[in-house]
């Protein structure tokens, strides 16, 4: 019979405090879904409540003693609310705690005000989203609430909590835990309810709903704001390989790491920032070059590190609607992305990938990527015109990775500005080196896309130039027209802005785009790189009259003609009749690692005033 009662009164006590708290949240919404101070006030008012309640509805144990479980809402309280809400809870509920007097008052206001200290503590603890974690954080904090109560009741012994140690601890490790796992349950169910569609269900952060909320506000404010937008590249293959819940963790982490700002999770693979700090704005060059770092800097998953690619890009708001201004920002995202970022591979092409774009992260600090030099000849005089660098690399483990493999995945990744920026200065090395040997050549580095597609690239190449010393003319930056078909607007005032730094521009693969006679009209170019599929064919009538035609226009046109992929003595006779200007190809010579470089170059000296010699090695 004692039993019965007791259960009945814990389990009214319990259901009063809940009705009350789900009362209050239809009453005052913002106690659970506000982040400003409104929340704050919402929390303190209602948590205070329920500790009130619970009091005025008491567990009547056996021998006289009264029980209630105030401290649980208020702690809550602090922890959902913060410093705020915490002062609310403890000076309502001590203050009503004083009014019904009895013995024990001065422990019991202790325990309040410890509940409360505990309330905020909890709050530095990151909140689990599974279920199973957020029952163990209640089960937690409702445990030490427990400790801390007897802890107060054994300083302050009394007949009466003498009697409360020897015969109702574990009703009290009971209680605590379970008032505290069932209030947070409510909490959340209540957030939940009212926050479905703004928020990812499994990782808890924000989506494109969300941000559309706060855009509107922010422009009903008139708040002027920047949205900075990203792109993971490799999140598709991670959760191919790994698995959702490695990508969630993913997600978690990277919540976790823009704590300071509100991460926004737009798409599939996309995220966004909203910069409304004054100060940032102004600051946005440095603000943006944070982020990056934050981005590239490796997480540790389950004691592995795990390196994400990302694209990044920023705009700032200008009059349209919320729902225009976000739609651009994933547009302008998504045209410097790359063109690979919309194919579809077996699993075991994803894995292989993946493997590639974890292992090309590291292999610039490792120095896996290497340059090889391939010469070119002056076809009139048989002269070292200069060199192309092409990029290598060598993994000790998968062995020598095909540049057709490796770099379109470094460019979908964003790798290849990084990349792309070694390449140049490390040819600009060896040029300084051969100088004093070779005297006045050309040093051809390819350039991508992407690396076009960044406004900053032309001054990064400038800068480049000015610290290795070498004249801008001696550098040859050679894109191709694939590169210039996404935005031919943007690549040509890109090429503009090269070529009024004195750097030489090519356009390699000459004849393989769609509008070539249009580059040649537009372009501030100086040399044409006609390609290799041609040169194969030079010997066939039809090609040979292609070929002819090409280069009689490039003359007119007064740019400098290399034809590529020589590889017999019948091709390179052909194109000296064609009066093509420069060769290059596998019949001239092998590209050669920059310590073969010495030895190539003495050969030539020697050789002065021969013909090219023929697979110099």
């Amino acid at each position: 019979m004692v039993v019965s009662q007791t259960l009945y009164h814990l389990i009214r006590n319990l259901g009063d405090v809940v009705l009350l708290i789900m009362f209050m949240n239809r009453l005052l919404p913002v106690s659970c879904h506000s982040e400003k101070w409104s929340k704050a006030i919402a929390c303190g008012l209602t948590c205070s409540m329920a500790g009130i309640l619970s009091m005025l509805m008491p567990i009547h144990l056996p021998d006289g003693i009264i029980l209630d479980m105030r401290i649980v809402p208020v702690a809550l309280g602090s922890f959902y609310g913060g410093g705020l809400a915490a002062a609310i809870c403890v000076t309502a509920v001590s203050a009503f705690r004083l009014c019904l007097s009895g013995t024990g008052v001065t422990p019991g206001v202790i325990v309040i005000v410890t509940a409360a200290a505990v309330g905020l503590l909890f709050r530095a603890i990151p909140f689990p989203h599974c279920r199973a974690g957020q029952l163990l954080f209640s089960s937690a904090l409702g445990l030490i609430l427990t400790a801390g109560h007897f802890g107060w009741s054994f300083l302050f012994q009394t007949p009466m909590t003498q009697l409360l140690l020897s015969k109702y601890v574990f009703m009290y490790l009971f209680l605590y835990p379970l008032a505290a796992c069932t209030i947070v349950y409510i909490f959340q169910a209540e957030r939940t309810r009212k926050t479905a569609d703004l928020f990812d269900p499994s990782s808890g952060i924000p989506n494109k709903n969300w941000l559309l909320r706060r855009l509107r506000k922010l422009i009903e404010k008139q708040v002027p704001f920047h949205l900075i937008a990203f792109r993971i590249e490799n999140l598709r293959a991670i959760h191919a390989v790994h698995g959702p819940e490695y990508r969630q963790l993913i997600l978690q982490e990277m919540s976790a790491r823009f704590s300071n700002e509100q991460l926004i999770h737009a798409g599939n693979q996309e995220f966004m920032l909203c910069c409304y700090d004054s100060e940032r704005i102004l600051g946005m060059d440095a603000f943006m070059d944070g982020i990056r770092q934050r981005l590239t800097k490796p997480f540790l998953i389950n004691n592995k590190l795990v390196y994400l690619f990302s694209n990044t890009s920023f705009l700032p708001y200008q009059g349209e609607a919320a729902e225009h201004f976000i739609q651009k920002a994933l547009s302008t995202l998504q045209e410097t992305a790359g063109e690979c970022l919309g194919e579809s591979y077996s699993e075991e092409a994803l894995l292989r990938r993946y493997q590639l774009q974890d292992a090309l992260y590291q292999a610039l600090s490792k120095e896996q990527l290497l340059l090889h030099y391939q010469p070119q000849f002056d076809l009139q005089n048989g002269r070292l015109r200069g060199f192309e660098a092409l990029l290598r690399w060598n993994h000790p483990e998968l062995g020598p990775v095909s540049p057709a493999e490796f770099i379109p995945i470094a460019e979908e990744t964003g790798l290849i500005r990084q990349i792309g920026l070694w390449v140049l200065e490390q040819a600009c090395l060896v040029h300084l080196q051969i100088l004093p040997v070779i005297g006045d050549i050309t040093m051809s580095v390819n350039i991508s896309a992407v690396q076009l597609s960044d406004p900053f690239f032309p001054d990064e190449v400038n800068r480049v130039l000015e610290r290795s010393g070498l004249p801008p003319s001696s550098i040859e930056l050679e894109i191709t027209e694939t590169t210039l078909i996404s935005s031919f607007a943007r690549a040509e005032r890109q090429l503009q802005r090269l070529e009024s730094f004195g750097v030489m521009l090519a356009l390699d693969d000459f004849g393989t785009g769609y509008s070539s006679l249009n580059y040649l009209k537009s372009l501030p170019l100086h040399t044409l790189k006609i390609d290799r599929s041609f040169t194969q064919g030079v010997l066939n009538n039809r090609e040979s009259t292609i070929m002819q035609s090409i280069v009689q226009l490039a003359k007119q046109l007064e740019y400098i003609v290399i034809a590529e992929g020589v590889e017999n003595e019948e091709q390179l006779s052909e194109l000296k009749k064609l009066k093509c200007d420069v060769a290059q190809g596998y019949l001239l010579s092998q590209p050669l690692p920059s310590d073969c470089l010495a030895g190539f170059l003495a050969r030539l000296q020697t050789n002065s005033g021969e013909k090219p010699q023929t697979r110099v090695s």
